[in-house]
C-alpha cells in the first residue's frame, strides 16, 4: 500500500509541484553550493629565498665519508637482523675509480643492517646526509626502507627514521639516483646530535622486497636542500586543484623549419639532468602520502595530469610552462598542518627563472 507524501514549505504552506511536459514528470528544484569558497593563487615559498627557486644548494666543505662499498676503509658494515646485505658487492659501483657498493636483496620485514664507526660523531657540524642508490628490481609503492641514526653506547635511536623512497624516483630502475636528506628531516636529531651508527631497515614490503645498491654514503658540511612550501593557517582548508611550474633559461629552443621546439626532454632546458632533483611532496597529518622527483623534463611530463601549456622565447632565452591538473583536489587542512612542498637539491642558479604556484579554493572553517 503506497503512502501519500507532499513536499511542503512550512513558512507559507506552498507545495512542490510536478512538471508535465516534453520531459518525463519531474520535480522543479534549485541547487546552490553548500559551501562558499574564495579563489586564490599561492606560490611555493621559503622564508629565506621567497618564491624564486633558481638557487644554488650544491654541497660544499669537507664531507664525512661513511661507506663506499669498502672501496675505502670507512665505517664497518654489519647485518644486525637478517643476512640479506652484502657490503662489498662488485655487481654495481658508483664511486669514482671504485668497484664495489652495498647490496641488499629481498630483505625480510624488520631486517636491519648498520654502518658503525669507532668513535661518536657530533652532527652539529653537518647539514645533510647524501648517498647514491641503484634499484635493480622489485621496489614498489608498498615497500618502505628507513634510515636512522643510533648511539651504540646508550642503545638509543638518534633522531627520527626517514623513508628513502621519499627522496628519489624509486620506480626508475637500473640507474643511479642521488639521495640528499637534510639533517632537519631526522627531527629530534637536533636535540641529541651525537651518533656512531647508521641503521637501515626494511620496514614494510609489497610481496617481495627490492634489490638495491647503496654507494658513496656521506655527511655533507654545507648545501642542505631548501624546501619551498604551500602553507595554510589553522582556520582554513585549501582545495588545491592545479599546480604550475615555470622554468626560464638562456636557451635557444628554435628548431628551423619545424613546429616542434628544440628542447631536450632529458635535460632541464639549459641544465643537464639533475643529480638530486626537485622533489614534490604532499604531507597530510604529518605523513608523506605522495611524492615524485623531477631530474629532467621527461620526469615531470610522465605525471598523468601534466602537460606543457606554453613555450615562449627568443633567440637567446626560453620560458617553459608545465601545468599539473589534479584529478581530485588535494585538501590541505590547517588544523593538521598539511602542506605541499618542492625541495631543491642542486645548483639551479643557471636558470633565469624557476617558480611554482597552485590554484586553490579557500574554505574558511569555523
Amino acid at each position: 500500500m503506497s503512502v501519500n507524501s507532499l513536499i511542503t514549505d512550512p513558512s507559507n504552506g506552498l507545495q512542490a509541484r510536478v512538471v508535465d511536459g516534453i520531459e518525463p514528470h519531474a520535480l522543479v528544484v534549485a541547487t546552490r553550493p553548500l559551501k562558499t569558497y574564495s579563489n586564490e593563487v599561492k606560490f611555493f615559498f621559503n622564508d629565506d629565498y621567497g618564491v624564486d627557486m633558481n638557487i644554488n644548494v650544491s654541497e660544499g666543505g669537507t664531507p664525512l665519508k661513511v661507506h663506499d662499498g669498502t672501496d675505502s676503509v670507512l665505517w664497518t658494515g654489519t647485518n644486525l637482523v637478517g643476512g640479506k646485505t652484502v657490503f662489498n658487492s662488485a655487481d654495481q659501483n658508483h664511486t669514482l675509480a671504485g668497484s664495489k657498493s652495498i647490496k641488499t636483496e629481498d630483505a625480510n620485514v624488520n631486517d636491519i643492517f648498520e654502518l658503525v664507526t669507532s668513535s661518536p660523531v657530533d652532527m652539529t657540524g653537518y647539514a645533510s646526509l647524501s648517498m647514491w642508490i641503484y634499484v635493480d628490481k622489485d621496489w614498489k609503492a608498498g615497500d618502505d626502507v628507513e634510515i636512522y641514526g643510533h648511539d651504540s653506547s646508550t642503545g638509543s635511536i638518534v633522531g627520527d627514521p626517514v623513508s628513502l623512497q621519499n627522496y628519489f624516483s624509486y620506480g626508475s630502475y637500473d640507474q643511479w639516483h642521488k639521495i640528499i636528506i637534510p639533517l632537519a628531516d631526522f627531527g629530534t636529531l637536533a636535540s641529541y646530535p651525537t651518533l656512531d651508527t647508521l641503521r637501515i631497515t626494511q620496514s614494510t614490503d609489497e610481496r617481495k622486497a627490492p634489490k638495491y645498491y647503496l654507494d658513496d654514503i656521506q655527511y655533507e658540511e654545507t648545501g642542505s636542500p631548501v624546501v619551498f612550501k604551500i602553507l595554510n593557517d589553522k582556520s582554513k582548508w585549501l582545495h588545491v586543484e592545479k599546480m604550475r611550474l615555470i622554468i626560464g633559461a638562456d636557451y635557444d629552443s628554435r628548431l628551423e623549419h619545424s613546429s616542434v621546439p628544440n628542447i631536450d626532454f632529458e635535460s632541464l632546458l639549459s641544465l643537464p639532468s639533475l643529480a638530486g632533483g626537485v622533489i614534490f611532496r604532499k604531507v597530510l597529518e604529518g605523513v608523506v602520502t605522495s611524492s615524485f622527483t623531477i631530474n629532467k623534463l621527461s620526469d615531470a611530463l610522465q605525471i598523468a595530469s601534466a602537460k606543457v601549456s606554453e613555450v615562449l622565447g627568443t633567440a637567446s632565452n626560453t620560458l617553459l610552462v608545465i601545468d599539473f591538473d589534479f584529478i581530485e583536489p588535494i585538501i590541505l587542512k590547517g588544523e593538521n598542518n598539511d602542506f605541499l612542498s618542492l625541495t631543491i637539491n642542486d645548483d639551479l642558479s643557471e636558470l633565469t627563472l624557476l617558480r611554482a604556484s597552485v590554484g586553490i579554493k579557500v574554505e574558511v572553517r569555523s
